[in-house]
């Protein structure tokens, strides 16, 4: 058993024996046993980021960005949030606070979290059905051949986007028609 696994067992195990105490109840206080795992790399690392913002949305208590004792505020760069947390590892992964917002908007409503590898594939951080649902969020419905039209300035705001949302260099390649070349000149939107 793991040191994390034990401690949350011991955490967990006197915390439902208190609560039992204190409430005159028996049984199960937790539905399933803890879970953990290895966080790694950095795709992994990002879906995690984004799959635990979410719980109070999926539990149906709040819109993740509404909830008051999420963390999501402050990694958001809200004025109004609580400065509680240390941020700098999950917004130096994302490259800033607007690209931890576009990556959180383009993997709403995804369920996966300890299952990412549907998510991904050995040699890609994605399949590429994933990576078009989520090109066509990050862009609000633009269409990706168009992207190749735009003056130089927009298209790379756009790509940008797609980089800082975690589509790869050749993903944005196979979905757009643009070189890889001009993807790789462009810095992810911070």
């Amino acid at each position: 058993m793991s040191q994390i696994s034990l401690c949350m067992q011991r955490v967990c195990g006197a915390y439902a024996r208190a609560f039992n105490a204190h409430y005159e109840r028996t049984g199960r206080l937790f539905q399933d046993r803890f879970k953990s795992e290895p966080v790694d790399d950095e795709a992994y690392f990002l879906v995690i980021a984004s799959y635990i913002h979410f719980n109070p949305e999926k539990a149906g208590i709040a819109k993740q960005d509404e909830y008051r004792w999420s963390s999501y505020g402050e990694y958001a760069g809200r004025a109004d949030a609580r400065r509680i947390c240390s941020t700098e590892l999950v917004l130096g992964a994302f490259g800033s606070e607007k690209a931890f917002v576009a990556f959180h908007r383009a993997h709403a409503g995804e369920r996966q979290c300890m299952d990412a590898d549907a998510l991904r594939s050995p040699t890609r951080p994605m399949r590429d059905g994933v990576a078009l649902e989520i090109a066509e969020k990050v862009l609000e419905g633009r269409n990706l051949n168009e992207l190749k039209t735009l003056d130089r300035r927009e298209r790379n705001s756009l790509l940008g986007l797609l980089l800082s949302a975690g589509l790869s260099v050749r993903q944005i390649e196979r979905l757009t028609g643009i070189s890889r070349g001009i993807i790789q000149s462009v810095k992810p939107d911070k």
